[in-house]
């Protein structure tokens, strides 16, 4: 099981590699819907760098805004920064954070590796971009999506009930009853309520998996 220093060590090498991924977009590619409801490629981007640019006070006038609700307040958060700041800039206050250690409250570095991980996929498949990520991340990215927390921040509720989880190029597995199978990122993104990587997989179980996802 990976320390959280390593898990650290995760997310800056996630960071830099998403800067590079970033200068590498043109302007009308960050305008595309990405895998994430409601935000373009470049919005995504602009949530990346959101635990760099609010402190506490801003937050607490963020929920007061928004009657408690986090996610509305993180969602016009990112629109409201994309606006205002280029995917160069993005990149560079990646890069520039790239050691950064926050973690979201209750939560572990699992967490802030999950988002990195799960929003490269959101950005880099509608631009036939696949992400390259290493399978020692992407296990610990698993592990932190059958977590207990994970339905409050990243995953559903129910989702994987009655389901055997197995990796294809890595040693991971969870669960237990209809199968559902294929590479570690896809099922990454089926963990965390993304029917994008469902052609990836396989297995008896890929029906039921399919069925309690949103419609993409």
């Amino acid at each position: 099981m990976a320390t959280d220093n390593e898990i650290f060590a995760m997310i800056a090498d996630r960071r830099r590699e998403q800067a590079r991924t970033l200068r590498s977009i043109q302007p009308d590619q960050a305008k595309l819907a990405s895998l994430c409801s409601g935000w373009t490629v470049h919005q995504v981007a602009a949530h990346l760098v959101m635990p760099f640019n609010v402190g506490t006070p801003s937050v607490v006038r963020g929920l007061i805004r928004h009657r408690g609700d986090f996610n509305k307040y993180s969602h016009q958060w990112a629109i409201a920064h994309a606006a205002g700041h280029t995917l160069e800039q993005i990149a560079a206050d990646l890069e520039a954070n790239a050691e950064h250690r926050f973690t979201p409250p209750g939560f572990g570095p699992q967490a802030p590796l999950t988002d990195s991980c799960v929003h490269a996929f959101d950005i880099g498949l509608p631009l036939d971009l696949q992400p390259e990520i290493p399978t020692e991340q992407l296990e610990v990215v698993l592990d932190n999506l059958i977590s207990p927390k994970a339905a409050r921040a990243f995953s559903k509720a129910g989702l994987m009930d009655g389901l055997h989880f197995e990796a294809t190029d890595c040693s991971w597995s969870h669960g237990s009853g209809r199968r559902v199978a294929g590479p570690a990122w896809a099922l990454m993104l089926a963990l965390s309520a993304r029917p994008a990587g469902l052609t990836a997989l396989e297995g008896d179980g890929l029906a039921v998996l399919e069925s309690r996802l949103p419609v993409q």
